[in-house]
């Protein structure tokens, strides 16, 4: 188009000297560097760090959960997430959540770093609900780590008590859901305690009256601890709802009890004492108050 001026246009001359002028200044200009779109940043690469082994301790209204870290490198903290509905997964990469985590700032980590354990205590919780639970780290910048692996929790009460023997006091009955010492005639008892012929036995109390409500018991380990007997339940080898009416106790059993409205209670017999009509036996008990479930 120029050439094509120049012709119609004589006035207008351009040697060759200031052809290569021009073209130097168009085409040796300095080059102005790329701009990047507007709200893009730079890839950022984590380093390989995980929360693994995830645990949850159940209470009443409460949970202990417990992990540990893989692999090591600069973190802000953790979010701890108490659903309703499994969330590991539907979202299981790396990155956001659509969820809030049940700690309202990122949480630091506890006060003992050195035990290689971290712990996060978690209330307000409802009894009775199932929960799923997983950890994810959060990085400087915010983003978070893939999940942990994820625990089913019920939260339920676990509490220690004392029986004497049936008809022998006030409180020679007790209801698990309520929490509290009843007569064994009373119509939300649970379980009574009585001896005969020098055995100890705990018993439904159906036994004493066919209208009452009905327990059923049976002995799962002559001892251990309470996590030991979490894991034999958990391997399917124990149901709900079976069992016989009464059960022979020494101290150190665990017993498995389900009551009336199918709900599952793990049993440790603390202790045994007195004798005749002033013989009284010691429990603590971990209740899950979910129909038909074995979740501690």
């Amino acid at each position: 188009m120029s050439r094509a001026y120049a012709y119609f246009n004589p006035v207008v001359r351009c040697g060759a000297a200031a052809l290569v002028a021009i073209a130097c200044v168009v085409g040796c200009a300095p080059q102005k560097p790329a701009v990047k779109p507007e709200g893009t940043q730079p890839a950022i690469i984590h380093p390989a760090v995980l929360p693994v082994d995830l645990q949850v301790e159940s209470g009443d209204g409460k949970m202990t959960v417990r992990w540990k870290q893989q692999g090591t490198g600069v973190i802000s903290g953790y979010n701890v997430f108490i659903s309703r509905e499994p969330l590991v997964a539907k979202y299981e990469e790396a990155g956001a959540v659509p969820v809030a985590p049940h700690n309202t700032t990122v949480y630091p980590g506890d006060t003992n770093p050195d035990d290689g354990v971290i712990e996060y205590d978690a209330g307000g919780l409802d009894n009775g609900v199932k929960y799923y639970v997983s950890v994810r780290i959060v990085f400087p910048d915010q983003t978070m780590s893939a999940p942990s692996n994820e625990v089913v929790a019920v939260c339920g009460p676990r509490e220690e008590f004392t029986l004497t023997v049936r008809y022998k006091s006030d409180n020679d009955g007790y209801s698990l859901v309520a929490e509290r010492q009843v007569r064994a005639d009373a119509a939300n008892n649970d379980l009574y305690f009585y001896t005969k012929d020098g055995v100890d036995y705990l018993a439904s109390p159906d036994r004493l009256d066919g209208y009452m409500r009905k327990s059923r018991f049976s002995l799962i380990s002559t001892g251990g601890q309470f996590n030991d007997i979490r894991q034999q339940l958990a391997s399917g080898k124990v149901t709900i709802g079976s069992g016989a009416d009464k059960v022979a106790i020494t101290p150190g059993n665990w017993v498995l009890m389900t009551t009336a409205e199918k709900y599952a209670a793990l049993i440790q017999v603390k202790g045994l004492a007195g004798k005749d009509d002033a013989r009284r036996v010691t429990f603590w008990y971990a209740l899950c108050p979910l129909a038909d479930e074995l979740i501690f």
